[in-house]
């Protein structure tokens, strides 16, 4: 049984305000704030599940693939927190030195928590409390209505805008001031710290700005949906947010985020080049790109040509993710617990290699690195139902605003993906926040 109309009414409007604060200040706040702010998404994204399932707001709205897929991955991430004899664990793979470490603080009448597949359950914990703000925000994307839905996009571009103008500044002035980072090398980051994670939501966003674009092109009043009145306003506005976020990806400097922004412009051109035409299609393509190469220029692009020249920090991210695959061969079939990558790497990390590591620099061996199998599994499975709501996309007969939007969602996806090859964006709050948003856009069902 339901809850009443007007308790649906109220619970919409309440799951929408804490949807877009989690968008709008995830960037802001992240940063700065880390621990607290995730505290905050922790609260908010209980909040959100309780009042979905309370009002029953996402009955037949998820699709049964997609909620098992997000059930067994949170059970395979809690099953590392199931105790279980310590002579078990003796034998697990890779768990030789934390056994050694163990027999010598019981010895010393020291106790020892208990024994898990985790070898840190607190990290693992934290882990599954950190996945509630994004499974709640996927959830409630699903569900809400597409008039709001639309309403979070315009939250997200917001702040995009915001970060995009913040950036710009920092390129063009060089000054402390507008930067989060101490190191900044005089480089576009926005509120970040990490300019690499900075034009992450750069690359997410910038497929969807094209499609809202695409959407503006369509002339029945059905197609411009939400921009209907805008007219050649809206797409103005849309080409010159376009422009300038070309433009700051540029002023980035990240090598990776460049490649994969320009990659998601001619991905999106050639994909929506059926709904507005190959000719307007390869006209945005080049006046995009030649406009934002002359501002570029014109700003003073030669520090960022440099960049391309020598980055130090790719000898040494190549030497991670080979230590990374050592623990993963070591700690197989299982891994050594969600979470626990930055403890367990400090085993494997050469003495030359001062720093403190704390990701892998590759989101996918990180994760088969603390689950394993089940890490793998997890992957493959959600890779299989991104490319099979690829096809059911580029099938579909009908064309909306929606779609579109859909659409360059999925394409936002993409980049993610390919750039989380090289980076931790999705270890990151505020992007992996962002990411579920898009996937909730891309999965949504079409019969709503």
């Amino acid at each position: 049984m339901s809850a009443p109309s007007h308790v649906n009414s109220v619970s919409t409007k309440f799951l929408m305000m804490l949807s877009g604060l989690l968008i709008f200040l995830a960037p802001l706040f992240m940063n700065q704030f880390e621990e607290r702010f995730e505290l905050g998404a922790q609260i908010m994204g209980v909040l959100m599940l309780l009042v979905l399932f309370w009002t029953r707001e996402n009955s037949g709205k998820i699709g049964y693939g997609n909620g098992l897929f997000i059930a067994i991955s949170l059970l395979f991430v809690a099953l590392y927190l199931v105790p279980f004899s310590l002579d078990i664990w003796k034998d697990l793979p890779g768990r030789t030195l934390y056994v050694d470490v163990s027999n010598f603080l019981t010895n010393r009448g020291v106790d020892i928590a208990y024994p898990a597949l985790s070898l840190i359950p607190e990290n693992t914990k934290r882990s599954l409390f950190y996945l509630i703000p994004l499974v709640a925000l996927f959830l409630v994307t699903m569900s809400l209505s597409k008039t709001l839905v639309r309403g979070l996009v315009v939250v997200l571009l917001s702040i995009v805008f915001i970060e995009v103008a913040l950036g710009i500044i920092q390129y063009a002035s060089g000054s402390d001031v507008f930067y989060m980072a101490d190191d900044h090398g005089n480089t576009a980051s926005g509120t970040y710290e990490n300019r690499d994670h900075f034009v992450g939501l750069i690359e997410m966003s910038l497929p969807l700005v094209i499609g809202l674009l695409v959407s503006s092109y369509s002339e029945s009043s059905e197609k411009r949906g939400w921009l209907k009145g805008g007219g050649l306003s809206g797409s103005l506005t849309l080409l010159v947010l376009i422009i300038l976020m070309l433009v700051v990806s540029f002023f980035s400097a990240s090598r990776a985020g460049i490649g994969l922004i320009v990659f998601g412009v001619v991905v999106s051109v050639f994909v929506f080049a059926k709904n507005v035409g190959k000719v307007k299609s390869l006209g945005f393509l080049v006046i995009s790109s030649v406009i934002g190469s002359i501002i570029a220029f014109k700003v003073g692009i030669v520090p960022i040509l440099n960049r391309f020249a020598s980055d130090p920090m790719e000898d040494e991210r190549w030497r991670i993710l080979e230590n990374t695959k050592r623990i993963i061969s070591d700690m197989y079939p299982w891994g050594s617990g969600p979470g626990t990558f930055p403890q367990v790497y400090r085993a494997y990390q050469p003495i030359e290699q001062q720093n403190f590591i704390n990701q892998a620099h590759n989101d996918f061996l990180e994760i088969i690195s603390d689950m394993g199998l089940f890490g793998a599994l997890i992957i493959a499975t959600f890779l299989m139902l991104y490319l099979l709501r690829w096809v059911y996309l580029m099938r579909s007969a009908r064309q909306s605003a929606f779609i579109n939007l859909q659409i360059g969602a999925g394409i936002g996806m993409l980049l993610m993906l390919l750039h989380s090859y090289v980076d931790f964006n999705l270890h990151q709050m505020a992007n992996a926040l962002v990411f579920v948003f898009l996937a909730g856009i891309f999965f949504r069902l079409s019969r709503q």
